[in-house]
């Protein structure tokens, strides 16, 4: 919670800053402020999205159980998966550490995205037994190491 709001402050004083430059004139052609502006912008966005889910919507909990995976939002049930019905299981492992990361699957004609970490272990104890696919998270390096060959 801490780190949105300060990234919050931080986006929203660099949008001021480069909007004060340009209303003032102080660089002689405003163009150049343009792309931090948009960056800005698509910053608070996504800053105040976060701010809404971590207040408002709340975190999903994951909770295993009698083959049944529950997805809860602030001690509510919002959608229950039955395990048999799950289908195109794909276990997605970072390839620098080779841990599992990512989870995705298709239930009901939806694809499901469930990021692994320590507070829904019991994710792992789900898809034991499905048959499923292997992949690596090539791509987020790729464009990482592109940003910084940009910068």
């Amino acid at each position: 919670m801490k780190r949105i709001l300060l990234l919050s402050i931080f986006l929203i004083t660099c949008l001021s800053v480069a909007t004060t430059c340009i209303f003032f004139g102080i660089e002689d052609t405003a163009t150049v402020f343009i792309v931090p502006i948009i960056v800005s912008i698509l910053g608070v966005i996504a800053t105040s999205y976060l701010l809404v889910v971590e207040t408002v919507i709340g975190h999903k909990e994951y909770h295993y159980s009698d083959d049944v995976l529950s997805i809860k939002r602030k001690g509510k049930t919002v959608f229950e998966i039955q395990k048999g019905e799950v289908t195109n299981l794909t276990l997605i492992y970072d390839v620098d550490t080779d841990n599992l990361y990512l989870i995705s699957f298709e239930y009901c004609n939806k694809k499901h995205y469930i990021a692994i970490n320590s507070n829904n272990k019991d994710v792992l104890k789900f898809v034991d037994g499905i048959d499923y696919n292997k992949k690596n998270n090539y791509w987020y390096y790729l464009i990482y190491i592109m940003e910084i060959l940009l910068v």
